[in-house]
Order: structure tokens, then C-alpha cells, then sequence
């Protein structure tokens, strides 16, 4: 995971490596505090090495608002 500058991790790792069945899938779950009321990103980015085929990327970022309740 990629925090904005201004993001503090709470809670959990930013970071999971290991191996995954095909069809499984990993969740993992953060605790983010964002310091005001100006939006921040959060990034995550996924890697999936295959045999000898390379390797498959995923990223997808999220905005949060900054807003409490």
C-alpha cells in the first residue's frame, strides 16, 4: 500500500508477500488516520508473479474525504 504523505497506518502493514492457490484471495485490512479535512490518497498495488509467463499488475487508489461520522 502507498499513503499519502500526511497519512498515518493505525493498524496493520502496509506490505503482504506469499504464495496464493489459484482462486484464493488475501484481504487485507487497514487502519488509517488522516490528520484534517483535506481528501488523501490511498494506493494499492497487487503483483502476481506467474510460472514463466512474467507477471500481473493491478493497482487501484482510493480518495478519502477527510470527513468524520
Amino acid at each position: 500500500m502507498e499513503l499519502s504523505p500526511d497519512l498515518s497506518l493505525m493498524e496493520g502493514s502496509t506490505e503482504w508477500k506469499g504464495a496464493l492457490k489459484k482462486g484464493r484471495r488475501k484481504k487485507i485490512e487497514l487502519l488509517v488516520k488522516n490528520p484534517g479535512n483535506t481528501p488523501r490518497k490511498v494506493t494499492g498495488k497487487a503483483i502476481v508473479h506467474l510460472d514463466e509467463a512474467g507477471e500481473f499488475i493491478e493497482r487501484s487508489t482510493i480518495t478519502l474525504n477527510g470527513k468524520t461520522g
